[in-house]
């Protein structure tokens, strides 16, 4: 749609510029017989509105853009936040506590925690072209759902060797993400959205 818009916008720039021409190199009432003065006002005001059109267009892409930008970057703010909630929480599985009401009140937090951050990681990831985000998302999955599988209500077993290793795969896969999702957060890193139909 922008794109008629600009083309129309070159198309009236265009015809502005061929009368301009015209004036310019002298042509007269006789050999057109069309009275100039009575034209020039309404190319001027053509070319004036061309070029106040393509502005207008020019300030409405970047805008667009910008606040875009903003949408990416408050949500990978909070993306990050709750990774590193998450890995405060899964650490608590590889202390070796065995208290049982605190490993299902941990595990809750670590379930819903992923939840959030599925979501929230999955809707920045489906508006930007990024393979690095895409692949550091990917991972993080995985090594989150070999987690929560080894944490599940029903096979707890802190400081067990399995559950150590997969914990620190996790950490280090959500610290990945975390490096992904920075750059955007902090305006580093310009957004490259990928173009919907």
């Amino acid at each position: 749609m922008k794109i008629k818009y600009i083309l129309a916008c070159i198309f009236l720039l265009v015809v502005g510029l061929i009368f301009g021409f015209f004036i310019g190199f002298g042509v007269t009432n006789k050999e057109l017989d069309v009275d100039w003065k009575a034209i020039a006002p309404i190319i001027s005001g053509l070319m004036a509105s061309t070029i106040a059109a393509l502005t207008a267009l020019y300030i409405s892409n970047k805008w667009g853009k910008q606040k875009g930008g903003e949408v990416i970057a408050t949500e990978s703010k909070q993306a990050i936040k709750d990774i590193l909630e998450l890995v405060k929480i899964i650490n608590y599985f590889d202390k070796g506590v065995v208290n049982e009401d605190d490993l299902n009140e941990e595990f809750k937090k670590f379930a819903n925690g992923y939840d959030f951050i599925v979501i929230n990681v999955a809707f920045i990831e489906d508006c930007l072209v990024d393979n690095n985000l895409k692949t550091s998302f990917d991972e993080f999955t995985i090594s989150s759902l070999r987690v929560k599988s080894l944490i599940s209500y029903e096979n707890k077993r802190p400081g067990d060797k399995v559950l150590s290793n997969a914990i620190r795969e996790f950490n280090n896969e959500a610290i990945k993400l975390v490096n992904s999702l920075n750059p955007y957060s902090t305006y580093r890193k310009e957004c490259k959205f990928k173009l919907k139909n």
